[in-house]
């Protein structure tokens, strides 16, 4: 009875909190497109919610029962776990994608954040058999901004070239240098990945919130991937050939070029233009 209570307060604080989601995410549009704007996006949430959520009640209801075994008991706690674990990864993506403008002023080292990543998931890389190389042929290159949200940023894409790969994972994370476009000097932070490539029917829709293909996707990776790289002053983008794998990136100002930046960020986008960027 104290998980259902619990959990049922879990949902009226979520209420709440997607409430101010879609006034902070709309708020800015004509009233037409807003009404429907929201519409769609309390829809999609409550998509995205009501699966894990159900689940973790209907497990929990279990619990009441007298007679459960001790070890039955245990296991449908961590059924509960997992079912809030992902819920909290969705809300956690939902400020991320909400707060993205807010990205602070560190000064971040790019290999740094690179051996950070690698950190992350030292443990799953080894329990998966995933194959997961480093390369930083941009040395010494430095941002300006969260450090916090650009780790965010690459476990996303990190996650995502795991999951694509399947049992036999094969991932690249790459930092690489720029040619300068209108004096903006930039580093790409690429993560390529041997998956099956993604249809081309969905490419123009990666980047849109809540859209997702997978069961357990919140539908927010990308979309955070993108507001974060938007923030720094920077665009996100990809490449997917069916049969080959993806490649998915971040173009972001190097910290000297930050200013400049974050006044037009057009050079940087022409800049991904020029090479066939998506």
């Amino acid at each position: 009875l104290r998980w259902q209570i619990a959990l049922t307060g879990l949902a009226a604080v979520l209420g709440a909190t997607l409430l101010g989601y879609l006034v902070a995410r709309t708020v800015t549009r004509p009233l037409r497109a807003l009404t429907g704007a929201m519409g769609e996006m309390a829809a999609s949430l409550a998509h995205q919610i009501r699966t894990p959520l159900a689940s973790a009640l209907l497990y929990a209801s279990h619990l009441q029962r007298p007679a459960l075994a001790l070890a039955e008991r245990q296991r449908i706690g961590e059924k509960i776990q997992s079912r809030m674990r992902h819920l909290e990864h969705l809300v956690n993506d939902m400020l991320l994608f909400s707060r993205g403008a807010a990205i602070g002023s560190d000064t971040v080292a790019v290999a740094e954040l690179l051996q950070e990543v690698r950190r992350v998931f030292d443990a799953s890389l080894l329990a998966q058999g995933a194959d997961f190389d480093i390369i930083d042929a941009a040395p010494g290159a430095m941002l300006q901004g969260s450090r916090a949200t650009l780790l965010s940023a690459l476990q996303n894409l990190v996650n995502n070239a795991l999951q694509a790969g399947g049992g036999r994972a094969r991932v690249q994370l790459k930092a690489v240098y720029v040619p300068e476009q209108g004096g903006i000097a930039t580093v790409d932070l690429l993560v390529s990945d041997n998956g099956p490539g993604i249809p081309e029917e969905i490419q123009a829709r990666l980047f849109e919130p809540f859209f997702t293909t997978r069961a357990q996707g919140t539908g927010l990776g990308l979309a955070v991937v993108q507001a974060i790289a938007q923030a720094h002053h920077g665009v996100a983008w990809f490449e997917s050939t069916t049969g080959a794998g993806s490649r998915f990136a971040m173009r972001l100002p190097l910290v000297q070029a930050a200013g400049a930046a974050a006044q037009n960020t057009t050079d940087i986008k022409n800049s991904l233009s020029e090479r066939g960027g998506a």
